[in-house]
Parts: structure tokens; C-alpha cells; sequence
């Protein structure tokens, strides 16, 4: 299922409004092709803007109104009906994909934004997404619930007047006895949540008919206020790209970019891969002294799945008007003469020839294609290459990646450290020591992007108290003993690292560059399945 916005359009919304009694009111139209009109919206707005498309030429715009009497608390879409073919079924996994730009003039009040709903009655809403309050400072805060529990297991700062890309793993599950599951966020292609535990009502709080088995749970963006009586001040959301799918693939807007590090291409005629701290992943290409000009070279191939025009961009630089311009061809043509961003930082530029008024654009036919970037002067530097089809996101608009996420059995372990084979945990594999004897160790390097402090978040557990903590250190630092959380049944709980019985999270003084962090045994038979290094100031959770 994918929603574009576009002509024709087929939007199913709905409007909820809170009456006399405490009901509520659905009011739903096939075709919106404009303001959907209503005499009597006291609370928000819903209507197709030609303003903000993210791609094509409209996207679908929520607003809420300054209000401070009205008892209709909510505008919403309908993307999955629990009584559809599109419903979020018990036992399997849905993935919802949008676009969400917030409007620069928008105020908080705590409005959730996206929802999983489930027939019952006097019971919470299963998932949020909320805005929290904070006028300047916006976050969202995400949370499963359940009849007596909610659960808030990830919260992150979201810039307005830009795009965002959210995509979302919905997998709920029931028994005769609990109704739980696994929930997964990703906003800007980072993983920024992950919840597995109760989820959704338990037996006897749903409808008398309803049936467990069947279509379970509704999914449902827009703007909820929560009760009317109080200030609302005004909120703005453009939703675009708007897709529901059975995998991450499937849904995802960013599928098949093509973003390139520079230093992955195929280099030739000198043309060098160099450490640079600043750099993604430590590396980049630089033109060294001595060559030539238009000798060393760098080349990037690509497929295209059907005809496009494509922009080129280069996150790069060059520290003075001698060294930041480049030659850029395309499948063989003559070479331009094109101009790098000048500075001492990387820097993202659309790319254009010198002394041309419009971006260099290619339009290429479906299949396979060879960008090739040549040498002009000497100590150029090039991170990131992108070629930018139509719908793409801009690169300078991207939030930076300020976390750095290991799979616990991807490091280097020795025994009695092993990966154990477990389909249900990420990557198919956990790190333990299952014998009792010997000390094991597993090393893992990483890249930082950026200097701060960072915390170490673990998923994982002890099964029992005297089986539930590790050694950590970083860069050969003394080790310190760290306590996991312990689950009885084995299931992974996230967790951010502290001192053993102390309660301030541990903090990671790194600068940009590579660092390397060790895990050694405690006590045996321990479970991790991944550890995250989170830039402090983010505030975000796994």
C-alpha cells in the first residue's frame, strides 16, 4: 500500500470529535481533492497541500487550531481499518512508512501524532507517538501500553521546517493469557527504539465479538489533543510518501539511494584514500602532491531501475581557491570543470560547472551507469558522493548520525566467549560464555562521528542474579563492572550501562575517530544481543 498524495487521490480520513456524552464521531470521504469542508472545526483541519510536497506535487497537511473551549480533540487518516484487508494482524508484521515536515510556526501540547488502536472499551491505545511539550526544544517520545502499564522506551529531539523520514516495525502477538509483542522505530534511516513486552489489552477488556485472531489493530496518523477545556496552541504536519508493507524494504522512501563513501570507488592514477577524523567511517579521497592534473580518478557504478534525471552532490572541501574544484564526467562524456565547497569542514554541495548558472543534471536511461570524479588540484577532499534521483531527500538536510550500533557477536571474541544461534534476537545470533570457566573478551571497533560524551545502552540479560554482569572498558581503560538486567525467561531488555550499584549512566569521553571498546566475562552465561554508543546531549534511546 503507498499513499502519494497525488492525483487521484484516495485518501480515507477520519475526524473524531468528542460529544456531550463522551462518544466519539467518525466522519470519513473517499476523494479529498481540497480543504475537506465542515462548519464546525473548532479543533483542526486536514486538506491535500501543494506547499510542502515532499515528492510530486502534494502532500497531506494536518493542522490544529488555537483554541481553548473546544471538546473536539482530534483530525486524523486512517491508513489500516482493524476490520480491512490492511489490518495489523496478531502473529504478523506490519511496516509503516511516512514523510512528516512540522511547520515553523507550530507550538507543543503534548499531541500524539501517530496511533495503533484496538477495539475495546475503557482501555489505553496500545502505541503512541508524541509531541512532548517544549516550545523550541521539540521531542517525540514513543510508548507501548497496555491496560495498567505504559511504557515510554525511546524520545528524540526532531527539528521543525525540515523532512523527516519515521518507519515503523508493528509486530503485536497474543495468548490465552497476556497480549504482547515488538515494536521498532527508525527516524532519518537510524534506529531510534526498539520495545519488545506487553502491548494492547489484555481478555476481557476488548469488544464481547471481537475476535483475537482475526484483524486486530487500526494504525492512525494525525494530531490528538487528549480533553477539550484547555489552550491548544496551533500545530502544523505535512505527511508524504505515506506506505504500509510486509518489510523494512518494502516501505522504505530511501530504498535503492545512491550515496557512495568516496573512498569505497574504484581509484586509480594515485588518487588516495586517506584517514581524516572528520570524515564518515575515518576515510576519505584526497588529491596528493605531484600529479597531474586529470590523471588519478575515482569511479562509481550504478544501476537505475528506469529512467531519470539525476543531481550529483559531494559532501567535501577545499581549503583554499587553489585546491577545491574536481573534473566530473558521466559514462564516458568530456570532463567539467566543477567547483568544492571551500572551508576546513565537510560540507554537502549540489554540484554545478564553474561559471554555469544551473547544477550539473543527467538524464540516463534504466540500467548501468559509471560517475567518474578526475583530479584538478591538488589537496581537494572528498567524503560522500550522491547522485540524487527525483523524490530523494537532499543530503544537507539529513539528521546526523550521533550514535554508533555494534551486533554483540560481530566482535573479535576469544574463548569462552561464543555467538549463540537464537532466529528470534537481531542478527540471528547472541554473545554469551556458557562455560564456567576461563575469562572470554570480545573487541569491537568503531568509528565516532563526532566528539561528545557518549553512554552504552545493552540489550540483553542474566537469567538470574548471579548471571547478570560483564566487564566493560574502553581504549584499554581499567574495566568496570557493569549489572545487566535479569529476565527470567530470557527475553532481551534494554539497558544503559552504569557502574555496579551506582545509578548515573557511564560516560564516554570520545573524540572523533576510531576507538575501541571490550567486553570481558564476569559471570557466565550472560545474553547480549546488541550494544548502542549514544551521543549524550540526544537523549536518545535504543
Amino acid at each position: 500500500m503507498s499513499r502519494e498524495f497525488e492525483e487521484p487521490a484516495y485518501i480515507q480520513y477520519e475526524w473524531v470529535a468528542r460529544g456531550e456524552a463522551g462518544w466519539y464521531h467518525r466522519y470519513t470521504e473517499d476523494d479529498v481533492t481540497s480543504s475537506i469542508p465542515t462548519d464546525d472545526w473548532e479543533f483542526g483541519n486536514i486538506y491535500l497541500s501543494e506547499e510542502k510536497a515532499y515528492s510530486g506535487s502534494r502532500c497531506l497537511a494536518v493542522q490544529s487550531m488555537v483554541n481553548s473551549n473546544s471538546l473536539k480533540d482530534r483530525v486524523e487518516i486512517e491508513v489500516a481499518n482493524w476490520s480491512g484487508d490492511e489490518a495489523l494482524q496478531f502473529g504478523q508484521t506490519r511496516y509503516v512508512a511516512y514523510r512528516l515536515y512540522i511547520d515553523e510556526e507550530s507550538g507543543v501540547f503534548a499531541k500524539h501524532f501517530t496511533q495503533v488502536w484496538q477495539p475495546n472499551v475503557a482501555a489505553k491505545v496500545p502505541f503512541t507517538m508524541t509531541f512532548v511539550d517544549a516550545y523550541d526544544d521539540w521531542r517525540w517520545e514513543a510508548a507501548a501500553r497496555s491496560f495498567t502499564l505504559k511504557s515510554v522506551f525511546a524520545s528524540q529531539t526532531i527539528s521543525k521546517g525540515q523532512w523527516h523520514t519515521f518507519i515503523f516495525q508493528f509486530t503485536p502477538r497474543y495468548t490465552e493469557i497476556n497480549q504482547d509483542g515488538e515494536i521498532r522505530i527508525w527516524v532519518d534511516g537510524v534506529l531510534a527504539g526498539t520495545y519488545v513486552g506487553p502491548w494492547g489489552e489484555m481478555p476481557g477488556h476488548v469488544w464481547p465479538d471481537y475476535d483475537p485472531v482475526g484483524p486486530a489493530m487500526s494504525i492512525r496518523s494525525g494530531l490528538y489533543a487528549g480533553p477539550g477545556g484547555v489552550f491548544h496552541p496551533y500545530q502544523g504536519l505535512y505527511f508524504d510518501d505515506y506506505r504500509m508493507g510486509t518489510s523494512f524494504d518494502e516501505v522504505n522512501p530511501d530504498a535503492g539511494r545512491l550515496e557512495f563513501e568516496a573512498e569505497n570507488g574504484e581509484l586509480s592514477g594515485g588518487l588516495q584514500r586517506i584517514a581524516h577524523s572528520d570524515a564518515s567511517f575515518g576515510w576519505c579521497i584526497e588529491e596528493p602532491d605531484g600529479m597531474t592534473n586529470g590523471t588519478g580518478f575515482a569511479e562509481y557504478e550504478f544501476e537505475l531501475d528506469e529512467a531519470a534525471t539525476v543531481h550529483l552532490w559531494l559532501l567535501a572541501y577545499g581549503e583554499t581557491g587553489n585546491d577545491d574544484s574536481i573534473y566530473v564526467s558521466m559514462d564516458g562524456e568530456n570532463h567539467r570543470y566543477c567547483g568544492l565547497p571551500q572551508g576546513t569542514t565537510f560540507s554537502w554541495k549540489k554540484i554545478w560547472e564553474v561559471g554555469d548558472s544551473d547544477p550539473l543534471e543527467y538524464s540516463l536511461s534504466a540500467g548501468s551507469h559509471t560517475l567518474r570524479l578526475t583530479r584538478r588540484e591538488q589537496g581537494a577532499r572528498i567524503d560522500k558522493v550522491f547522485i540524487q534521483k527525483p523524490g530523494d531527500l537532499d543530503p544537507a538536510s539529513l539528521t546526523p548520525r550521533n550514535r554508533i550500533e555494534l551486533e554483540a557477536e560481530s566482535g573479535v571474541l576469544t574463548d569462552p566467549f561464543v555467538a549463540v544461534n537464537d532466529p528470534g534476537v537481531s542478527g540471528g545470533q547472541y554473545l554469551s560464555q556458557t562455560n564456567p570457566s576461563g575469562t572470554g573478551t570480545a573487541d569491537y571497533d568503531f568509528y565516532v562521528p563526532t566528539t561528545g560524551v557518549y553512554n552504552l545502552w545493552v540489550s540483553g540479560c542474566g537469567t538470574t542474579g548471579a548471571m547478570d554482569s560483564i566487564y566493560v572498558s574502553m581504549d584499554g581503560s581499567l574495566r568496570i563492572s557493569c549489572a545487566l538486567p535479569v529476565s527470567s525467561d530470557g527475553i532481551m531488555l534494554w539497558k544503559t550501562l552504569t557502574d555496579w550499584g551506582g545509578s548515573t549512566p557511564l560516560e564516554f569521553d570520545l573524540s572523533g575517530g576510531h576507538h575501541t571498546l571490550r567486553l570481558s566475562c564476569r559471570e557466565y552465561n550472560f545474553r547480549i544481543d546488541r550494544l548502542i554508543l549514544v551521543k549524550e546531549s540526544q537523549s536518545i534511546h535504543p
